[in-house]
C-alpha cells in the first residue's frame, strides 16, 4: 500500500477572520482568508465557526489540524478569540481529526530561526518558499497587509508542524 499524504489544515484563529492553509506533505494546495461575520452573540459566532470548521474538514480532510496557540487568554479582549479556540478545537475532536497547537515564538523559531522574528520576517520567510504568497507580501493599505498576514501565520504553523514533527513521512523519507 502506498505511503498516504499527510494532509494537514493549518488556523491561524480569529473572531473577525481566520487565515488558513491546507498541505499534502509539503505541498501547499490551498490558503485563504475566511472572514467570519461580524456576530451579534457569542452564540451566532460559534455557529459561525462551526459552519466555517466543518466544510473545511469535509472538504480537505485533514489528518491534523495544527493550530497558533492564544499567549493572550487573560486579557479581556481576548476572551472572546480563547472561547473561539475551544471552539474550533471541539470541532475537531468531534470529527476526530487531532489538533496540535504552537506558540508563536516556536512557529517563529521553526520557520526563521528565530523566535523573536517579526510578524513581516515571518511572513518574508514563508514567501520564500512559496513564491505564490509574494503578491500578499506588501500593500499600500495597512489593513490589507494586516488581513493577509492571516494567511501567512496558518502557513507558517503547519511549517513549523511539518519541521517538528518527528513522525512526519517526508522526514523519515529524508526530505527537506
Amino acid at each position: 500500500m502506498p505511503n498516504q499524504k499527510t494532509k494537514i489544515l493549518a488556523i491561524d484563529p480569529g473572531t473577525r477572520e481566520m487565515g488558513i492553509a491546507h498541505f499534502e506533505d509539503d505541498d501547499l494546495v490551498d490558503y485563504g482568508v475566511k472572514a467570519v461575520k461580524r456576530s451579534q452573540t457569542t452564540r451566532e459566532l460559534f455557529i459561525r465557526l462551526d459552519q466555517i470548521l466543518l466544510r473545511l474538514i469535509q472538504e480537505k480532510r485533514p489528518r491534523v489540524l495544527v493550530l497558533e496557540k492564544n499567549n493572550f487568554s487573560q486579557i479581556k479582549q481576548n476572551v472572546l478569540l480563547t472561547l473561539a479556540v475551544h471552539k474550533i478545537k471541539a470541532v475537531a475532536k468531534r470529527h476526530r481529526v487531532p489538533v496540535v497547537e504552537y506558540n508563536p515564538r516556536t512557529v517563529r523559531k521553526a520557520v526563521c530561526n528565530n523566535g523573536n522574528a517579526t510578524k513581516r520576517e515571518l511572513a518574508r520567510m514563508v514567501a520564500a518558499s512559496y513564491p505564490e504568497l509574494r503578491a500578499y507580501l506588501e500593500s499600500n493599505r495597512r489593513w490589507r497587509e494586516r488581513y493577509y498576514q492571516n494567511i501567512f501565520d496558518a502557513v507558517a504553523c503547519a511549517l513549523a508542524y511539518l519541521r517538528l514533527n518527528p513522525n512526519h513521512a517526508h522526514k523519515q523519507n529524508g526530505l527537506k
